[in-house]
């Protein structure tokens, strides 16, 4: 590329419409989704929870996903694996999965980091308890957890997650 060329803009992958089987997770995420490119639907993706690779249909979706992620940064740098269609679901799934659990965790515990960087949660019963709580404001919460740093519930969605991610999966 010379200096007048402009690089080009990597397109933007989504899961949507994702099902989720726990249960029938065993050695990897049991789930199904649609896959969305600039949120254009393109196909589909799937796992059967035991291990196996992931099921792309059709088939094209695979390439397709694989050559949008080459041209990301890696996404595993330490592991130092290229990129590929199956590591860029993995990492979209991990996201979706992390954003859902923090919205089920936030709707009645309050969650915070400490020091560390790790999450933590208290949990609040009655169900309006929690809401009362947080409307005494960030200096009362931290008064009552101490070694609280970040209260997620209090911060922009986009923050907590970003700090919920952090604090629960293993730094890449």
């Amino acid at each position: 590329m010379t200096a007048t060329e402009t690089p080009a803009k990597i397109p933007v992958v989504t899961l949507s419409k994702v099902k989720y089987a726990e249960f029938s997770s065993e050695e990897t995420n049991c789930f199904s989704a649609t896959v969305l490119v600039d949120g254009v639907e393109i196909g589909n993706v799937a796992n059967a929870g035991r291990g196996g690779c992931d099921d792309f249909w059709p088939l094209a979706v695979e390439g397709k996903l694989t050559e949008i992620a080459k041209q990301m940064p890696p996404l595993y740098p330490k592991e130092k694996w290229e990129n590929s269609a199956e590591l860029l679901v993995s990492v979209l799934f991990e996201g979706w999965l992390a954003s859902r659990n923090l919205k089920k965790e936030m709707k009645r515990n309050l969650v915070f980091t400490k020091a560390d960087g790790s999450v933590f949660s208290s949990i609040f019963k009655p169900a309006d308890a929690l809401p009362k709580f947080l409307a005494l404001g960030e200096d009362a919460v931290k008064a009552r957890f101490p070694g609280s740093v970040k209260i997620l519930n209090l911060l922009p969605y986009d923050e907590a997650l970003a700090a919920y991610k952090e604090g629960t999966t293993v730094a890449r």
